[in-house]
């Protein structure tokens, strides 16, 4: 009777032991997530800033301008009523010919 109370107390200790540790490890995780969205969100954001100015610095005129000059042969993304754009240099691709 001794031995089993002994065995069940042992089994016991290692089982709490056991959900202590996964606790730990689940709180080690989501602090992991924590900082790691922390970089995601800077990461977009030095995006958007980046995104805004190259769109400062492109505007149609200048961009099909710059076509003409580099003598790109140029093909539509969409088909000609499906193009999503309003201007219609956004809506070309460098050929793969």
């Amino acid at each position: 009777m001794f031995i089993r109370l002994i065995v069940l107390i042992v089994l016991m200790t290692a089982a709490a032991a056991t959900l202590l540790d996964l606790r730990q490890r689940r709180t080690e995780t989501m602090h992991e997530m924590a900082v790691l969205q922390g970089q995601i969100t800077k990461s977009r954001h030095a995006i958007w800033g980046l995104q805004s100015a190259v769109a400062e610095h492109v505007n149609p005129k200048r961009l099909d301008e710059s076509i003409a000059r580099a003598q790109i042969d140029l093909e539509p993304l969409v088909a000609d009523g499906d193009a999503p754009s309003r201007h219609p240099s956004l809506a070309y691709a460098i050929s793969q010919r």
